[in-house]
């Protein structure tokens, strides 16, 4: 690990993480061609946070290693999702590079939740970081190739943080 990226660690800096699984490594930039063995996809709709009837239905790729959600510039454009700001990402080869990133709503499943997305260069694979997937209460099983759906979302103490009832987990 690089000097930086652990003086980051003792910061409590976030980085986030763009493996996409089995050890593989997508370049940004690159777009995978085929379906690998132990690929999960999510099916999504991506919705203008303010025009509705701005959407794309898009394939994700299920990343439990990356934080947040990232399409291609393209997809942000045709849906017109501006960039408000940019973030600071580590890739999955250990090199940081700042990308914008936008508001969104995603719908799954009869279910719509507000949330921000990295846009990435043209042509890159739309990805479903760990933000998505919580906020959607889904279940990563890489052992059967599924996803599944929890029924609510922990919102209770931890058993360790009992002696310190200000901690909620």
């Amino acid at each position: 690990m690089k000097q930086e990226q652990q003086q980051d660690k003792r910061r409590g800096r976030n980085s986030d993480l763009c493996n996409i699984g089995a050890g593989q490594k997508l370049r940004l930039g690159e777009r995978k061609k085929e379906k690998q063995m132990g690929e999960i996809y999510l099916e999504l709709t991506i919705i203008n946070i303010n025009n509705p009837e701005r959407q794309r239905h898009v394939s994700f790729l299920v990343d439990t290693g990356a934080t947040r959600a990232w399409i291609p510039k393209e997809t942000a454009d045709a849906v017109g999702i501006e960039p408000v700001g940019t973030v600071p990402l580590e890739l999955a080869d250990g090199s940081i590079t700042e990308r914008p990133y936008g508001f969104c709503l995603f719908s799954h499943d009869s279910e719509i939740v507000a949330g921000n997305v990295v846009i990435g260069p043209s042509g890159c694979e739309p990805l479903a970081g760990n933000h998505v997937l919580q906020d959607f209460r889904l279940i990563i099983d890489m052992e059967n190739h599924r996803v599944t759906r929890c029924k609510a979302m922990r919102a209770k103490r931890a058993e360790s943080h009992r002696q310190n009832p200000q901690t909620i987990i």
